[in-house]
């Protein structure tokens, strides 16, 4: 398989700048292209709302179990994430739980940050 897409983009944006939303449009997924997002996913300040689109017929074109697993613990270490669509991945009942897991552990981390200030 090839590398995959490059996303140095939203990266540098992430890095860079306090991004309260993004949207990551579908390109190819690979496992590299997925870590680099995700460590900047993890990264990022003021990151609140992430949508991650897939694409309805190329399956290399969507996150699927494996990126789910991939982002998962990246989106975590956000302590701000509130919201996170994935139209158009193919991610099944397994990825789904991966993912809504990873933002409701992100909720909490926040609710407990306030706690403490």
């Amino acid at each position: 398989k090839g590398m995959g897409a490059s996303y140095s983009t939203e990266i540098t944006r992430l890095k860079t700048e306090i991004v309260e939303e993004i949207t990551i449009n579908g390109r190819a997924y690979s496992s590299l292209s997925l870590r680099q997002l995700g460590r900047a996913f993890g990264e990022a300040e003021g990151l609140n709302n992430l949508t991650i689109v897939g694409h309805h017929h190329k399956k290399s074109h969507q996150l699927r179990l494996k990126g789910a697993k991939i982002l998962c613990n990246s989106l975590i270490q956000t302590d701000e994430l509130s919201t996170l669509r994935l139209p158009w991945n193919a991610l099944g009942d397994a990825g789904c739980k991966i993912m809504a897991n990873a933002v409701q552990v992100s909720r909490w981390r926040e609710r407990e940050r306030k706690k403490l200030f």
